[in-house]
């Protein structure tokens, strides 16, 4: 017997004979807030019923983002967690000796901040159960050691009775890489493991098949063994194994848990692989440079950056470079590639045909070490577009209406890849069609990606100086006889204006059923709206008028590149006539990082993707729509169609 398989022995034997039990309490998440309180301040308590379990819970609320701005240590964070939820205040789960946190459906929805497991951690949770979990969140779980079980199981059952398993029925409904990256502890104690040769990568058979645009993706950069990437002829969906990162990219709000763990696990002198890797000072970059929390961050990464030699987008005196998203989609994203980034909408880059994969700080890290990630292949869902949009239809109000549907709302999209296709998509501009790829997580889908169209082929062949044939080469193209999960059919002409009301991007509903509704703060930006076309459309209608008494209106270029082309064209003079502020570009109102932010009890109406409890602020109640009804509706003080205007 080898060296490397008497470790993977040992391993396995010592960890499976472990046993594990619940020796602390259970905290039920319920929507009855007093039920919560009432569990807090210890009474004895236990659901019966599913249906009075919390279900959509979100990140934002399970851990505010103004706690995320200001510690990234388990004890400090754990003192905040649920305090999002009305029940919960600072310090309640971290002093109730909770040991379990129970929910509902689609558990962990939204951010892939690991802010989130370290709260977890910090309070002394160590399994989280529910009838469904969201894929970031739940990986994040796994990542950091963190059990999760299906409310119906039977081992979970046994532990509600106080009884004893063993770790390996606990973990018998995972794949096998996830068991083993929980047997070590965590993804960087396995990722230490593989780099000292005690574990092998995944290996798969999967005979040749017709495949998606994903699948194809995958299949080329999956890991034949630790040192090599030759790919394989085919895979399928549940097939489980490592795949190469072609490249790969973070932020300084979740780099520095990155620099951490990895510190934790390899000491200051971790083997980290720079290439291909772009560190962003853009998630605070609306945050005051000189407070501690900006200067924390930046000082964290540039320090990382600079001791492995890693490429940096740093903010100077005229602001940052742009949104991370937007930023590589203009720079550094090509056709078939397999992208990495530190953020759920990392999905945004799917608009250029790449499997774009939203994970969380502890995957980058591991990621630094070997160029590659774990990954369950994910079955597809087709979406076909034909038709033309209406006058003054957008594709948010493409995608407002498609994740509003049922179905979607049921979960039919959970960890799935949507594909979007049709010749409709020649006629849409690409910053248009970044919104089928960047809201494809707010359908609860494990990322989007589009098919190659004319309008991708002209977009990077200007991007990057491409003749059309170099381009063609790069686009990926599904099988015809390809397996789908669903498939969709959206004719463009049918679709109307949409809204989506405060608490979850998937409440969308017909404009015309919320019209009047009157709005404090009006806000067009972020990585999805505050491109060159949008902010183009809101001009045109804010050019000769004013908006409302009494409201602000706030907007943002999401690149340096898009506001000097609006500067060029006058277009931001337009919105300082019409009485808009144009703040800098970055990450901010979107996610409330801003000063300001948890001090404002307003209603809003945003042109972005994301609108939980909490997301923009404690106290905002946010709706969604597109950027010429934000527009419009700024200029009236209260929810409108364009139409309207006089």
């Amino acid at each position: 017997m080898s060296h490397k398989e008497q470790g993977k022995q040992a391993y396995e034997t010592d960890f499976s004979a472990e046993s594990l039990s619940i020796t602390g309490r259970v905290l039920w998440l319920t929507k009855d807030p007093a039920l919560i309180r009432a569990q807090i301040e210890g009474a004895d308590f236990q659901v019966t019923d599913p249906d009075l379990l919390l279900d959509w819970t979100n990140t934002d609320q399970l851990i505010p983002s103004q706690y995320c701005m200001q510690f990234s240590d388990s004890e400090n964070l754990g003192r905040y967690l649920g305090t999002g939820y009305e029940g919960i205040k600072t310090g309640d789960i971290k002093e109730s000796n909770s040991q379990v946190l129970v929910l509902g459906e689609s558990a962990g929805r939204g951010s892939s901040r690991e802010h989130l497991q370290l709260a977890l951690r910090g309070a002394g949770i160590g399994f989280v159960i529910a009838r469904s979990f969201e894929r970031i969140f739940w990986e994040n779980c796994r990542n950091w050691g963190i059990f999760t079980l299906p409310l119906e199981s039977e081992v979970w059952a046994k532990l509600v009775r106080s009884e004893v398993v063993r770790r390996n029925e606990v973990i018998s409904h995972y794949d096998k890489l996830s068991q083993d990256i929980l047997n070590f502890g965590g993804l960087l104690q396995y990722t230490r493991a593989r780099l000292e040769g005690k574990v092998r990568v995944p290996t798969v058979d999967t005979a040749k098949r017709a495949m998606t645009i994903a699948e194809k993706i995958i299949a080329k950069n999956a890991r034949v063994d630790d040192s090599s990437d030759d790919g394989v002829v085919a895979v399928k969906p549940g097939d489980v194994l490592i795949v190469k990162v072609d490249k790969k990219y973070a932020y300084e709000l979740q780099t520095i848990i990155s620099q951490q763990v990895l510190e934790e696990t390899f000491g200051q002198e971790a083997p980290v692989k720079s290439e291909n890797t772009w560190l962003f000072e853009d998630h605070l970059a609306l945050m005051s440079p000189n407070i501690p929390v900006t200067v924390r961050h930046r000082d964290a990464q540039r320090a990382f950056a600079q001791k492995y030699a890693i490429g940096e987008y740093r903010a100077g005196r005229e602001g940052v470079e742009g949104i991370c998203h937007t930023v590589m989609l203009e720079r550094h994203v090509l056709p078939g590639e397999l992208v990495l980034g530190n953020d759920s909408h990392t999905c945004h880059l799917g608009v250029a045909n790449a499997l774009a994969v939203g994970k969380g700080a502890s995957e980058l890290a591991a990621a630094l070490l070997t160029d590659d990630i774990p990954l369950e292949v994910p079955e597809t869902i087709r979406v076909l577009l034909k038709g033309k949009l209406k006058e003054g239809i957008t594709t948010t109000d493409v995608m407002l209406y498609l994740i509003s549907m049922q179905q979607f709302k049921d979960g039919i999209a959970s960890g799935k890849v949507l594909q979007f296709g049709g010749k409709a998509l020649n006629e849409i501009d690409v910053d248009e069609q970044a919104t089928f790829a960047n809201m494809s997580i707010e359908g609860q889908a494990f990322t989007g990606i589009v098919e190659p169209n004319e309008k991708l082929v002209e977009f990077m062949m200007i991007r990057h100086v491409f003749n059309r044939e170099t381009v063609e080469k790069l686009l990926v193209y599904p099988d015809e006889k390809a397996t789908y999960a669903a498939y969709f059919e959206i004719d463009l002409a049918n679709v109307e204006r949409m809204v989506s009301l405060p608490g979850d991007t998937q409440n969308a509903v017909p404009l015309s059923e919320i019209k009047g509704t009157k709005v404090d703060y009006f806000y067009i930006g972020s990585c999805k709206q505050g491109n060159l076309e949008s902010l183009r459309q809101a001009a045109t209608l804010l050019k000769g008028r004013k908006i409302a008494d009494g409201v602000r209106m706030q907007v943002q270029a999401n690149t340096r590149e898009v506001e000097y082309t609006l500067k060029r064209e006058g277009i931001f003079e337009i919105f300082e006539q019409a009485g808009v502020e144009v703040i800098g570009r970055g990450c901010g109102p979107c996610m409330g990082a801003t000063e300001d932010a948890n001090d404002r009890d307003e209603i809003v109406l945003s042109a972005t993707d994301r609108n939980f409890k909490g997301r923009m602020g404690k106290h905002r109640q946010v709706y969604l729509a597109n950027a010429q009804v934000v527009a419009a509706s700024a200029i009236m003080g209260e929810i409108c169609s364009p139409e309207e205007l006089v």
